[in-house]
Order: structure tokens, then sequence, then C-alpha cells
């Protein structure tokens, strides 16, 4: 893929990075990497954008190029790849055109037409402490999840890794809050007696075809809950589940739910408090649900 002629910037840096990134995974072609960020998350056109386009692409797009390159380069950190990309996607939003800038919904009522859009994610509070044997526990936990909820095949997007698991549903079959609840309910059970401390977040949004009230598609809210999930701004407001009451021998879940109401959050067990977090500077704070408690009868 050519680079495109832009002028010296923060822009033509992001650009650089990503295109360096590409060639250190090996040059994957753009069915290669359509295939890679999930099957209908992304299409080619705009994957290819993404390199040779004169506009500066979403950040969900980004972070799922960066995952998916980071994979294939040899000893590569994703994680760091992702925080270099980011910090270069940010200076160049604040001097290039953005297609689709995030911030918090002002209009409770989404759009006709608009589709609800679930991603959740459960991962492990310490990753590099945790043995293989567990790992492969999370991602028996999700899949169970999954079918306590009646989306086993229904997912539209699932990406396990070494740290966790992100999937997002379009819940359509029942109350999206009662789904989220369910499947929390079930990562409680599966995981009550084990000893690693284990987080949860969920991420309601809608999306318009491929974007939201702020321009979500799936990669987006997948992006957006993620980068909830690995916030230094977030990272205080995690509940210690170890430290929260439930059932005697049995260790809760941390839980955290954005983009539901009071009444939304009435569906899940336990008790929860509202904090809010101011994520970027100019933008109104953000409501995050977190659970005190966790009373789940088992």
């Amino acid at each position: 893929m050519k680079r495109p002629d832009l002028p010296f910037g923060p822009l033509r840096d992001l650009n650089n990075a990503l295109h360096d990134l590409h060639q250190r995974a090996g040059l994957p072609s753009v069915r290669d990497l359509t295939r890679s960020v999930g099957a209908g998350v992304a299409s080619r056109s705009r994957i290819h954008d993404a390199f040779t386009g004169s506009r500066l692409p979403s950040w969900g797009l980004v972070q799922l190029l960066a995952r998916a390159l980071a994979q294939t380069v040899p000893a590569g950190d994703t994680a760091k790849e992702e925080r270099d990309l980011h910090a270069l996607w940010l200076i160049a939003s604040g001097a290039a055109h953005v297609d689709h800038p995030i911030e918090e919904p002002t209009d409770p009522h989404p759009a006709v037409g608009a589709r609800a859009i679930l991603a959740m994610r459960v991962e492990w509070e310490s990753p590099t402490m945790v043995e293989i044997g567990e790992r492969r526990l999370l991602r028996q936990y999700v899949t169970s999840a999954l079918q306590d909820t009646g989306y086993q095949d229904a997912a539209i997007y699932r990406h396990d890794g070494s740290a966790g698991s992100t999937v997002a549903l379009a819940p359509t079959r029942e109350r999206p809050s009662l789904t989220a609840a369910t499947f929390l309910a079930s990562v409680d059970f599966s995981h009550r007696r084990q000893t690693e401390k284990m987080r949860f977040m969920a991420h309601f949004t809608h999306s318009v075809g491929n974007s939201t009230h702020a321009g979500f598609g799936v990669e987006q809210a997948v992006a957006e809950l993620e980068s909830f999930c690995f916030s230094s701004l977030i990272e205080p407001h995690w509940p210690k589940g170890a430290e929260m009451p439930m059932y005697n021998r049995d260790r809760p879940v941390s839980a955290i739910v954005h983009g539901m109401d009071s009444g939304q959050i009435g569906d899940f067990w336990g008790g929860w408090t509202l904090a809010q977090v101011a994520l970027r500077p100019g933008f109104r704070p953000a409501n995050f649900w977190l659970r005190e408690h966790a009373e789940t009868p088992f």
C-alpha cells in the first residue's frame, strides 16, 4: 500500500508509524487484515484508506489494525504498539479532520433505525500472573456466558487474547441490560471458586449503519470498551472483587457498566453506585456504574 503524500506534521507521523508496523508485521494484504480484525468489522476500503488516505482514520480502526499487526511481529508487544499509536492519534486529532469524533452522547433517545450494540469484556486483573490453564478457563467462561444468554452463535464480534476476551452483540432478543446482567452472572458463577482476580465491563451504545451518535461502528464500540478497560482514569474506580460481600467461599468479579441508566442497572444482581469520570478535556463526564457488592445466590 502506497504511503499518501502528506505534509510534515502529526497526521504524517501517525501514518508513517502505521506503515512501519505494517512492514514489521510482514506486509499482510488488505484481505488478510480484513480477516484478522474480524468478519464484517471493517471493510477492505476502510482498511486501505487508513493506510493510503489523507484523512485521519477513527481510533477504533487504528486500534484494531495495531492489534492485528502486532500479533504477527516476532516478540511483538501489542499493548505498547497500541499505546504508541494512540499517542500519535491523539496529537493528530487536534490538528486534522476527524472522521468520527468520540464523545458521550447528549441525546438519551437513539435515532430512528439505530441498532443497539452491546460490547463486553472479561479480563484478568493481573494477566502476567495467570497460568495457561486459567487463561483457557476464561475463554470457556465467555463461551458459557454466550450460551446462557442465547447468543452462542450470534456474536457479531469476538476476540480472545492473552489478557482477556471481548465480545459484541446486537441484543435484539431481550432487554440489553438483561443480556449483560445474565452474561455477568454466568461469569460470576463459573469463576466463583477460583483464586485469580477477574474483571468485567459492559458498554452499551447504538449505531446507524456503520456509526452511532458520534460515529461508532462495531469496531468503534469495541475500541471504546477496551479503551475504558485500559484507561488510567478508570483504573482507580475498579471495585475490589476480593473485598466485596458475597456468599461464603465465592469470589465475585469486579464489574463496571457504561451506557445504561438506573432503570437498566436494576437488572443486575448486587448493589451498584454511579461514578462520573471526565475522560477527555472539554467533554462532559461519562457515567459508569460500579458494582459494590455481589449478593448472587448460587
